[in-house]
């Protein structure tokens, strides 16, 4: 199936389903907050993907700032968080947003990982 959003068209990216997140139902899946530092806000991605019944080995992950993959293990490993507020705003496309994957390394400043997280394939 192909989509009729310019983006993925853009990309060349199609699928045969697909579960869409808007705001609110991010919002209402747990939200967790990384810090110090910086306090980024938003549902671990594991939690995402429970939710959307994803089965899967391997995620790639496209943001608009590039793409990258990460297996089970990996997802699991790691606190992976799909974030939607800097400090208790909102991200702004100038501002790594709207949604920005980061992590929470033990004992280290949350960074962002992929800037503009607007999609997630799962195989």
């Amino acid at each position: 199936m192909h989509s009729t959003d310019a983006l993925f068209i853009r990309m060349n990216i199609s699928f045969a389903h697909a579960v869409e997140y808007d705001d609110n139902r991010l919002a209402a899946l747990a939200v967790r907050s990384v810090s110090p530092g910086a306090s980024y806000q938003g549902p671990m991605l594991r939690t995402v993907l429970v939710d959307a019944g994803a089965t899967y080995n391997l995620i790639h992950l496209y943001g608009l700032d590039g793409n990258f993959t990460l297996d089970q293990g990996q997802v699991n490993s790691a606190n992976w968080i799909i974030a939607m507020h800097r400090n208790g705003r909102w991200l702004g496309l100038g501002g790594h947003g709207p949604l920005m994957l980061t992590q929470e390394p033990p004992g280290a400043t949350p960074s962002p990982v992929l800037s503009s997280l607007f999609y997630i394939e799962v195989k």
